[in-house]
């Protein structure tokens, strides 16, 4: 870093007073306009807790159509990608057992 030091003597609210309280009144009054235009609009937190009914309401409709469906509805016999299944089944049992070579794998999955 350089040893030569900074000069913040502008900075300085003692020097011109008058100026400071200008500056500062001036980011007041913007600010307050700023809070008095959003004053009228609702948050985001307003516009969540509004949807809180109808997601409540949907939600218990869904558990009240789901639970009859799981309980009365007789499973497929066979899902139509077993297959799939089968190798990935394959491929873990061939992880756990812990043999390091591919050729294994295909020996397993060809059973």
């Amino acid at each position: 870093m350089d040893e030569e030091r900074l000069d913040f003597s502008a900075l300085d609210p003692s020097v011109d007073a008058d100026r400071w309280n200008r500056i500062v009144d001036s980011v007041a009054t913007r600010g307050m306009a700023a809070r008095r235009a959003t004053a009228g609009r609702p948050s985001v937190m307003d516009l969540l807790a509004g949807w809180k009914r109808p997601a409540l309401a949907l939600a218990a409709v869904l558990a009240l159509v789901a639970v009859p469906v799981l309980l009365f509805v007789e499973p497929a016999a066979e899902a139509p990608h077993t297959e799939r299944a089968e190798v990935a089944l394959a491929v873990v049992d061939w992880a756990w057992a812990g043999q390091s070579q591919a050729l294994d794998l295909l020996d397993t999955v060809e059973r």
